[in-house]
């Protein structure tokens, strides 16, 4: 014979600072128990506010947002919850980094997720989907950042109090093919980097010098493109913008200013790529 269960579970619980508060369990429509809290300290009016919240059909506080409602300005300039939380503190979010997640949730997951309530979605629904993104051919990379920006949406609602839980924190990625990653040796770098054979190597000009900045300082291809004459200094290089194809000049991925030592000749040759109007002729191979 089945147990009857009891409508509520009223207890006393001591929080972290000390404080007693009294809390109640209840069960959801999925049969799942809920933990709430009253927000009473006495006993007699944390069971009128439970009875007062089971009289409005409130008992169970759930969250009713679903998934294409909750992130309708998800990845949005300006309006992205998680994006904006991160500018707050201090941290920086490229603009173009949203576009394109923006992009895929819209394409993969809302027609997935969109449908379905926030506290309803499991991990079930989660493996299904990796498998048929795996069966449409998807890289693996591809696939595990779709699983990435799921758990990132999932976590903010969690963090938020939306939900009890992250369904994306029982799912485990797919594993990397193992490939063997190769670097250009000492000899290969010399030869290709030869100023005696440039015109032979490369077939532009700027690309060797973009390429040789990039091999020589360390700096992103971003942080090079956005450089202007006064950042080349003597002995050494400004780094504290890049550059974005979409959006122009933007800060540095740490958001913070470095600088970087280079050579007497690459000075030079930056000093006058940088000055105005100059012609950046192409140059063909001989």
């Amino acid at each position: 014979m089945n147990k009857k269960k009891n409508l509520f579970n009223l207890f006393l619980k001591t929080l972290s600072n000390g404080t007693q508060i009294y809390y109640y369990t209840c069960y959801d429509e999925t049969g799942k128990r809920r933990q709430y809290s009253t927000g009473e300290s006495e006993d007699q009016k944390a069971y009128a506010e439970v009875y007062k919240r089971l009289a409005e059909g409130k008992i169970v506080q759930k969250s009713k947002l679903y998934f294409n409602e909750y992130t309708k300005d998800w990845f949005k300039h300006d309006k992205c919850p998680y994006a904006s939380v991160r500018i707050a503190k201090g941290r920086t979010y490229s603009l173009s980094n949203l576009d394109n997640k923006r992009l895929a949730m819209k394409k993969h997951l809302l027609p997935v997720f969109g449908d379905l309530r926030l506290d309803l979605i499991n991990t079930l629904h989660i493996e299904s989907f990796l498998q048929i993104k795996k069966s449409e051919g998807y890289a693996i990379n591809t696939i595990n950042s779709f699983l990435s920006m799921l758990r990132l949406i999932l976590g903010e609602a969690k963090r938020t109090g939306l939900i009890d839980r992250n369904p994306c924190d029982s799912v485990i990625k797919f594993a990397k093919a193992k490939t063997e990653k190769g670097i250009l040796t000492d000899d290969e770098i010399k030869r290709l980097f030869d100023r005696e054979k440039i015109d032979y190597n490369w077939s532009n000009y700027m690309h060797f010098l973009i390429n040789f900045t990039a091999i020589s300082t360390g700096c992103r291809v971003g942080e090079i493109l956005s450089l202007t004459r006064d950042k080349v200094n003597s002995g050494h290089l400004e780094i504290s913008s890049s550059y974005d194809r979409k959006y122009g000049i933007k800060s540095t991925k740490s958001g913070a200013t470095r600088f970087v030592p280079i050579r007497e000749w690459l000075e030079n040759e930056l000093q006058s790529c940088t000055c105005k109007n100059r012609d950046y002729r192409r140059r063909t191979k001989k």
